[in-house]
């Protein structure tokens, strides 16, 4: 044995070794075991996993064929598991698809990325179904080998789905496009994303013109103001309903729309409106329509000069209630309607019975036969009074009772017809010429006072026109007024026209007839003769055959202006006879049948010259009690002066240009434009192109009123006419003081009136004329001329110790006194009297108006 023999020491180191090595494997198969457990756990888990997932998995080699699959996979294709392991996947593709299928195999293995596909899968026997693959290939470690992990899902149910959608959207795009009404879709920010056919029918506009245009772009501005206010509420809500607006069609005209909407979602547009509109214009007119008839009804109700009382049968009509009273009959039996509503008649009228009108009222109901109920005394203690009543039934079984207060008129025998009493009551019975006539202008209707009038009957002047009934000239004259009216103007005016060849003046309201479509069919006149009670204008000196040439002159140029019917601008110092020049203008005008106003501008404070040029309505300012016509509404077909227009504040300026320009105006406080056929004539004493220049009159009122202007020579221009004028005035004063005489000045004195200067031109002459017959008395007429503009003569006034008068008294007595002797010693002219008094003009003013100082201010 050639061996060294082992010791003991070293035999027994190796057994522990190997001992303590046996341990260690002992440990390590114990965490082998305890990881091979865990292993075994997780792998089984992953198989439930993998094989109970909701999705079919397939392990795909890179020719396509199945390498492994899950429990889902095999139930997706119904196949089982080792009748799939092996076999090509394409197998279980449709045909037609087999080629996606291969292309998606394809891209998977070439870019080792997630590829997604839809293809068409097949099974035995429930046949083809929608299969959506997302497929990953991978390569192992070693790059030997590529593999292909691919999920497969059954996409039937999200295809049939999104089929269904699809479907859906189409229906609804068929309901929305043919719907029997206007729908429309906007946005947020009120933009038009959808429209139907009918909308684009009823609107007039192309699809182009209205998508992705603003819905403001179709809607009036009142509609516009109030789709702001409702939009923030309808996206807060999600609905809205019954909102009108006005929509504006392409043809420009307006209809109303009743609108419903709700917000509903759109994946290209996010949150829009589904609106339905529907096309309400026809119904508000009907609307309309029956508002206009019951407020005609209602205003016929509550106007008629008849009492009208409506009445519910009780039972089988042993008893009437009261249902309705109109204003007429309140007045007519002294009675308040809200105290007689519901009340029984027997207890309104305890005498009905005895009078009569019970039985006519059951009778009625029963019959349902109008009855006329004959004039009688009715009397029950309270009311006593002749009636006449006509009885009813309406379809609703309500008896009506229309009756009148026949005691006035009692012996009147002639019992008109119901459907004509409310007319004919007025029409035969008014005092003043009434009548109608139609559009070409034809009387069609005369009152007998208008049959009086003309000394004609009815049926001679039916049928005539107005060129028949008054003349050429004249009617030529009212034809015109007359046609304003066909317009739809109402027009008051006072006129002069011939009657059986007398000049017979009226005041005349004519207003345009309508039938129940507001359709203007004719005139009705009422013209009251005012002949007798309209006062004459105080005699005017007449500009006779002056022999002065410049007189000459300016008369040529007012014949002429006469003639026209243009603006006249009548310009000349004050005094000199402005005015009266316009007077005869008028007088010789085609108007001098018409009125002629004048007024002085200078005058008239300047709060109230607009209300006493255009007019007010009630309530238009403090003080506006009632409603008040202007000077150019009385001046309707007539002339009408404005002395010392440049006295005119510039808003009054302007408001008269824009008459001027328009021929209409607006009362102070109105709303409606007057129409007035009215002639102007402007007087100054003013240079207006001077105030021009200075800004204190219009440019262009100035050009507007220079139209034909008219220079009016001063007094002292023309003393040839100083005899004719004093011979005029004298006896002019002489009516005016009722003497006996004419008074005559002797040759010294006209010699003195004749070389005077005459300042104040034939204002100032007609002052020292006064004064002179007022010395003179009875005696020869002694002229008295002013003193010249510088003398300080002496002048004194005595005034004795107030007895009886209160120092207010006599300080006012030489406060009148003083202002006299100023404005005498400057010939009238009130700011040297002021200057002289050393007081203000407004204060000088007030001291005239306060004493009576005032004068006529004629230019």
């Amino acid at each position: 044995m050639g061996d060294t023999p082992l010791k003991v020491k070293d035999l027994r180191l190796q057994v522990e070794t190997l001992l303590s090595r046996v341990e260690e494997l002992q440990a390590a198969n114990v965490q082998l075991q305890q990881t091979n457990l865990e292993l075994t756990n997780s792998r089984d888990k992953y198989l439930d996993l993998y094989d109970f997932a909701p999705v079919g998995y397939f392990l795909l080699e890179p020719d396509g064929v199945i390498t492994d699959v899950n429990l889902i996979g095999t139930n997706l294709l119904a196949i089982p598991k080792g009748s799939l392991i092996h076999k090509p996947f394409a197998l279980f593709v449709l045909e037609e698809d087999r080629e996606v299928f291969e292309a998606h195999c394809r891209l998977a293995f070439e870019t080792l990325s997630v590829q997604e596909c839809e293809i068409r899968l097949v099974r035995e026997i429930a046949g083809a179904f929608h299969a959506h693959l997302e497929s990953r290939a991978v390569q192992y470690e070693n790059g030997t080998k590529k593999l292909c992990r691919t999920i497969v899902s059954d996409a039937s149910k999200l295809k049939r789905a999104a089929e269904t959608i699809v479907e859906n959207e189409k229906r609804f795009r068929q309901v929305y496009d043919n719907a029997p009404v206007m729908m429309h879709s906007i946005d947020r920010h009120g933009i038009l994303r959808n429209v139907n056919k009918k909308w684009l029918t009823e609107m007039g506009y192309e699809r182009s013109e209205v998508i992705g245009k603003s819905v403001e772009l179709v809607m009036t501005p009142a509609a516009r103001v109030a789709l702001a206010r409702n939009l923030e509420e309808f996206w807060d809500s999600g609905r809205i309903s019954d909102l009108e607006y006005e929509y504006i069609k392409k043809d420009g005209s307006v209809i109303d729309v009743l609108l419903d909407s709700v917000a509903v979602y759109d994946a290209v547009w996010g949150q829009v409106s589904l609106s339905v509109m529907r096309n309400v214009t026809d119904r508000k007119q009907a609307e309309e329509s029956l508002r206009q008839s019951e407020a005609r009804y209602r205003a016929l109700f509550e106007n008629i000069s008849n009492g009208v009382a409506i009445y519910r049968a009780l039972g089988r009509a042993e008893d009437f209630v009261l249902l309705d009273f109109n204003r007429a009959a309140e007045k007519i039996d002294q009675m308040s309607r809200d105290d007689l509503l519901g009340k029984s008649i027997g207890e309104i009228f305890p005498g009905i019975k005895d009078f009569g009108l019970f039985e006519v009222l059951q009778r009625v109901w029963r019959t349902g036969e109008p009855e006329h109920f004959p004039t009688r005394l009715y009397q029950d203690g309270r009311l006593e009074g002749w009636r006449e009543n006509f009885v009813y039934k309406l379809p609703t079984q309500e008896i009506v009772a229309v009756y009148s207060d026949e005691t006035d008129r009692k012996l009147a025998e002639q019992a008109l017809r119901q459907s004509e009493e409310r007319f004919r009551a007025i029409f035969q019975g008014a005092r003043d010429c009434i009548y109608m006539q139609d559009r070409s202008l034809r009387y069609t209707h005369v009152n007998p006072a208008m049959e009086k009038l003309f000394g004609l009957p009815a049926s001679q002047i039916i049928g005539l026109t107005p060129e028949d009934l008054y003349g050429e000239d004249a009617g030529r004259r009212v034809r015109e007024v007359d046609l304003r009216v066909l317009a739809g103007e109402s027009v008051e005016e006072e006129h002069t026209r011939p009657i059986n060849g007398v000049e017979i003046t009226f005041h005349d309201i004519r207003v345009p007839l309508r039938n129940s479509e507001g359709v203007i069919i004719g005139t009705c006149g009422f013209a009251r003769n005012i002949t007798e009670r309209k006062k004459a204008a105080p005699h005017r000196i007449v500009f006779r055959e002056c022999p002065s040439e410049a007189m000459h002159a300016t008369l040529a140029q007012a014949r002429h202006a006469a003639g026209k019917d243009s603006i006249v601008l009548l310009q000349g110092e004050s005094g000199s006879g402005k005015d009266y020049l316009a007077r005869w203008i008028h007088e010789r005008s085609r108007r001098a049948d018409g009125p002629f106003f004048a007024v002085n501008c200078a005058a008239i404070p300047h709060d109230l010259a607009e209300s006493e040029l255009f007019g007010h309505e009630r309530g238009a300012f403090t003080g506006a009690l009632g409603r008040k016509r202007g000077l150019l509404e009385l001046a309707e077909g007539g002339t009408l002066l404005l002395n010392e227009i440049g006295e005119l504040s510039l808003a009054l300026q302007s408001k008269l240009l824009s008459f001027l320009d328009t021929r209409s105006f607006l009362r102070v406080g109105g709303e409606k434009q007057i129409r007035v056929n009215a002639r102007l004539i402007a007087a100054t004493h003013r240079d207006l192109e001077g105030e021009v220049s200075k800004g204190r009159f219009l440019e262009a009122l100035f050009y507007r009123l220079n139209v034909f202007s008219i220079s009016v020579p001063p007094l002292r221009e023309r003393r040839e006419d100083i005899p004719l004028l004093v011979e005029e005035i004298l006896s002019q004063l002489a009516a005016e003081m009722q003497l006996s005489y004419i008074p005559k000045p002797d040759q010294d004195s006209l010699d003195a009136l004749l070389s005077y200067h005459w300042p104040g031109n034939v204002r100032e002459l007609r002052n020292v004329l006064e004064r002179s017959v007022m010395l003179s008395g009875a005696g020869p007429l002694t002229v008295v001329l002013p003193l010249p503009p510088g003398y300080r003569g002496s002048w004194s006034h005595r005034v004795s110790f107030p007895e009886e008068r209160s120092l207010h008294d006599v300080t006012d007595e030489v406060t009148r006194v003083l202002c006299e002797e100023a404005l005498r010693r400057t010939n009238g002219v009130r700011n040297g009297a002021a200057r002289m008094l050393r007081i203000s003009r407004d204060s000088l003013y007030r001291y005239m108006k306060r004493f009576g100082l005032e004068r006529e201010d004629e230019s």
